[in-house]
């Protein structure tokens, strides 16, 4: 993040972002300047958020934010409607590894929402 008014912001489209989510820094290679700048992410330099909130899917450990649109590989899934807390450990932008932390409960339960909630308000 620029905090020079004066500096115009770097357009990255969604495939150059090699991994990097809202909120992280990173280091950046600037590809051109004109119309805009337009730059690559080179490298994450720190994760804004590593820990996740997600429900088990078809199988799939979901991200329950909607604007993390990714599957997470923990190894062995846990029962189908889980939710359960997740760190992430690595994503190139294609595939993201994490370990599970903590199971919260069964989807759709009153106290496994509201500590769901209450997880994802901390994190």
């Amino acid at each position: 993040m620029v905090d020079d008014p004066t500096k115009e912001d770097i357009e990255i489209f969604p495939e150059k972002l090699s991994g990097a989510l809202n909120g992280d820094q990173v280091e950046v290679e600037l590809l051109s300047v004109h119309p805009r700048p337009r730059g690559r992410v080179v490298k994450v330099v720190s994760r804004a958020k590593t820990e996740f909130v997600c429900t088990v899917k078809a199988g799939k450990v979901i991200p329950t934010t909607r604007a993390l649109n990714i599957t997470i590989d923990i190894g062995a899934t846990p029962e189908e409607g889980t939710k359960i807390l997740v760190e992430l450990l690595s994503y190139d932008g294609k595939v993201a590894k994490g370990r599970l932390v903590e199971t919260i409960g069964k989807a759709g339960e009153h106290r496994v929402e509201m500590n769901a909630i209450r997880y994802r308000a901390r994190l």
